[in-house]
C-alpha cells in the first residue's frame, strides 16, 4: 500500500431524506481529483437508498443487497484510486482547510473565509511555506475585516494565525507539505495576545500534580480536537467510532450534524471511561470552569483562565512540553 493510499480516505456514508429513507453516498477524504473528467470529488452520489430502520426480514434483505451494491463500487473507486485516475489534488490547500473546518465542528469556518478572501478558491500546496504565512498575517492585520467593516483585532489575528499553523501541521503529517517549507513561521506577538494561555503556563499547569481528573481529561480533549467544551460535555461513549483504515471520529449531535475527525490521542482518552452513556456524566459548565479556575489558582498561575482562553489546537499533548517559548 502506497503512502497516498494511507493518505485518503475513501468510504460509503448515509444522508438521511426523509420518510425512513436514506441516501448512500461515496465521501472523499481529503477531495480528490478525477483525472478523466478533471472534476474535484468531495463526495459523490452514486444512487442508492436504503432504509434507515428497516423494520422486517424484507427490509433487512433489501438493505443487505443495496449496501453490496455500494461496497462494489466502492472497490473500483478504490481501485481508480490506486491506478491514478482518481488522484490527490496538486492544488487542494484550500479544500483540505474546508475539510478540517466542516470536520472540526466550524471552528475554523472564520478563518477559512478569511483565508480565500488572501487566496481564492484555489491554492496550490507549492504556494505555502513561511513567507506566504507571513504575508497571510499582514492581510488579516491590515486588510481583513469583521462584518461590521472594522479591522480584526489583535486577538482574532492571532487565534487565526494559531488555526494556519495548526492546518499546515495537519498537511505535514499527511505528507502534502514539508516541515522546512515552513521553517521560521511563528505566531505574532501583541500586547493583548494574555487572552490566549502560554505554552508556558500550560506547562506550569500541568506540571502541578494534584487535579481534579475529570477536569484534566475535559481540557485534554478540549486541546486535542479543538471542539467546544459545551459538545465535550455532551459528548456519549457511543458517538465515538473508527473505519476500516484505523481513522478515529466523533458524531456532531445538533441540526447540522457530522462527523468529526479526532487524532487516536485524544480517541483513547474517550475509550478510557468507564461510563457507558456520557463521557463526563453529571458535569455541568459552570463547574467544570469552577475546577479549572481551582486548578490554575493551585498551580500558581497569576492570570485567572477559562476555557475559552485555551484556544490552542495541540496534535498532541507532548506539545505543551516540547514546544520552545515565543521569543519576546
Amino acid at each position: 500500500m502506497s503512502n497516498e493510499r494511507r493518505r485518503a480516505i475513501i468510504e460509503i456514508f448515509q444522508k438521511k431524506i426523509g420518510h425512513g429513507w436514506a441516501r448512500l453516498l461515496i465521501r472523499y477524504t481529503p477531495a480528490l481529483i478525477d483525472m478523466k473528467r478533471g472534476l474535484t470529488l468531495d463526495y459523490e452520489d452514486i444512487g442508492i437508498k436504503v432504509y434507515t430502520n428497516p423494520a422486517n426480514a424484507n427490509q433487512e434483505k433489501f438493505n443487505r443487497l443495496r449496501y453490496s451494491k455500494a461496497n462494489s463500487l466502492l472497490d473500483k473507486r478504490r481501485s481508480e484510486f490506486d491506478n491514478g485516475r482518481i488522484r490527490l489534488p496538486s492544488e487542494d490547500f484550500i479544500s483540505f482547510y474546508r475539510h478540517l473546518a466542516a470536520s472540526m465542528g466550524y471552528n475554523l469556518t472564520a478563518s477559512l473565509k478569511q483565508l480565500i478572501k488572501f487566496t481564492g478558491e484555489r491554492c496550490a500546496f507549492d504556494r505555502i511555506n513561511a513567507g506566504f504565512i507571513a504575508e497571510y498575517q499582514t492581510f488579516l492585520e491590515c486588510k481583513a475585516s469583521t462584518s461590521k467593516g472594522a479591522l480584526l483585532a489583535n486577538s482574532t489575528v492571532l487565534l487565526y494565525m494559531r488555526q494556519m499553523l495548526f492546518v499546515c501541521r495537519t498537511a505535514i503529517s499527511k505528507g502534502f507539505i514539508s516541515e522546512d517549507d515552513i521553517a521560521g513561521a511563528g505566531l505574532p506577538r501583541y500586547p493583548d495576545d494574555d487572552c490566549v494561555v502560554s505554552f508556558a503556563d500550560l506547562r506550569k499547569l500541568y506540571r502541578y500534580p494534584e487535579r481534579d481528573h475529570r477536569v484534566e481529561k475535559l481540557l485534554n480533549l478540549h486541546l486535542l480536537t479543538g471542539l467546544p467544551v459545551s459538545y465535550l460535555l455532551r459528548l456519549e461513549v457511543k458517538d465515538l467510532t473508527s473505519d476500516d483504515f484505523g481513522n478515529w471520529s466523533l458524531d456532531i449531535k445538533g441540526k447540522r450534524g457530522k462527523r468529526t475527525y479526532i487524532s487516536s490521542e485524544a480517541a483513547e482518552i474517550i475509550r478510557q471511561c468507564d461510563n457507558e452513556g456520557h463521557v463526563f456524566q453529571g458535569m455541568s459548565y459552570p463547574e467544570a470552569n469552577s475546577l479549572l479556575t481551582q486548578w490554575t489558582t493551585n498551580a500558581g498561575l497569576t492570570k485567572s483562565y477559562r476555557f475559552h482562553n485555551f484556544r490552542i489546537q495541540l496534535d498532541s499533548l507532548d506539545d505543551i512540553f516540547l514546544r520552545k517559548p515565543r521569543e519576546s
